[in-house]
C-alpha cells in the first residue's frame, strides 16, 4: 500500500487532513524539481563529455604555447625594462616583481625598532604578542623595511603571461583538475 493511499484512508482529524494534503502537494512538487535537475544533469554531463576531448587536446596546445612564449619572453627580457608589461591580442605579457619574502634574526629587536620608527603604526605592524607582521611590514617601502633590519629575500622578477579572459581559464583550469587531464 502506498504512503498515500496509507494517508488518505487513514481516520484523521481535519487538521491533519489539511497537512497531509499540502504534504502531498509539497512531495509532488520536490520530485518534479528532482526530475529536471536530474535532466539537467545528466544534459550537462553529456555536453561535457561530448566536448571534454577538444577541450584537452586544445588545452595541451595551449600549454605548449604557453612554454614557448615563456621561454621567448626570459630571452627579450630587456625589451621590457619600461614598461614591464605589454597587451598583445587581449594577452599581457611581460615581468613583474615577485611578492618577496621577509625574513629577519630577532623578533624583539624588529618591534624595538618599529616603536622608534613607527610608533603610530604600532597596532597595524606588531602582533599584541610583540611579533612584527610580516604582511603589514611588506607593504612598507623598501627603505622603511631596511631601517628594521630586515631583509627582503626572492624579490626578483617573474614572467607574467595573464589571459584577460581569465572566466575561461578558471572553467579550463577546472575541468582539467576534474577529468585529471594535462595540467
Amino acid at each position: 500500500m502506498s504512503t498515500k493511499a496509507t494517508a488518505k484512508n487513514a481516520a484523521t482529524p481535519a487538521g491533519l487532513t489539511v497537512v497531509a494534503k499540502l504534504t502531498e502537494a509539497y512531495a509532488d512538487a520536490h520530485h518534479a524539481l528532482a526530475a529536471r535537475v536530474r535532466i539537467l544533469d545528466d544534459e550537462m554531463r553529456a555536453s561535457k563529455n561530448k566536448h571534454l576531448r577538444a577541450i584537452i587536446v586544445l588545452a595541451a596546445a595551449a600549454k605548449t604555447a604557453h612554454s614557448r612564449l615563456e621561454a621567448s619572453l626570459e630571452e627579450n627580457k630587456a625589451e621590457f625594462a619600461k614598461p614591464k608589461t605589454r597587451t598583445f591580442f587581449g594577452i599581457q605579457v611581460g615581468f613583474r616583481k615577485r611578492v618577496g619574502t621577509l625574513e629577519w634574526d630577532d623578533d624583539e629587536s624588529v618591534v624595538a625598532l618599529i616603536k622608534k620608527h613607527f610608533a603610530n603604526l604600532t597596532r597595524v605592524l606588531i602582533k599584541t604578542t610583540e611579533k612584527p607582521v610580516a604582511d603589514a611590514i611588506g607593504k612598507l617601502p623598501a627603505t622603511d623595511v631596511k631601517k628594521l633590519g630586515i631583509t627582503v629575500g626572492e624579490d626578483t622578477d617573474i614572467v607574467v603571461i595573464k589571459s584577460t579572459d581569465s572566466d575561461v581559464d578558471k572553467m579550463v583550469d577546472a575541468l582539467m583538475k576534474e577529468t585529471g587531464g594535462a595540467e
